[in-house]
């Protein structure tokens, strides 16, 4: 099993599905990492912890009622404490023209669901090292 490379991130996962939320939530707890993580059903439970916590890292679902991760990925763009973490995207839309879109809007990165750990977690590691190196030129 790959292991995220040793760090402490805060999470937030939004997804409407809770079983994505525990997948997601297990995965990261068997990597190697030291921080919290948060989740949330919906944009405007997200919005709320992002008010109170320190989130390093968003993992977004496309779809969701109401308010889409992509509007939610739009707003983080456009927040000043927020505008250059990473936002990973996690959807079943295979839609090419959903996944563009979203990248141009600023997503760091497009899992596909079903998902397995190794496509997770390099991610997650690729998204952080991309982050980090961008940070520390700056």
């Amino acid at each position: 099993m790959q292991m995220l490379t040793p760090m402490t991130i805060n999470f937030l996962i939004v997804d409407d599905d809770s079983r994505v939320l525990l997948n997601v939530v297990k995965d990261l707890r068997a990597s190697n990492f030291n921080g919290k993580i948060f989740t949330a059903n919906s944009v405007m439970e997200a919005r709320k912890i992002i008010e109170k916590e320190k989130i390093d890292f968003f993992i977004l679902d496309y779809h969701m009622p109401q308010l889409t991760g992509k509007d939610l990925l739009v707003e983080l763009r456009d927040d000043i404490v927020n505008k250059n973490k990473p936002i990973m995207m996690l959807s079943s839309e295979n839609d090419r023209e959903a996944v563009m879109s979203c990248i141009s809007h600023g997503a760091s990165n497009y899992l596909l669901k079903p998902w397995n750990l190794e496509g997770l977690l390099s991610r997650i590691n690729s998204c952080w090292k991309r982050y980090e190196m961008k940070r520390k030129a700056s």
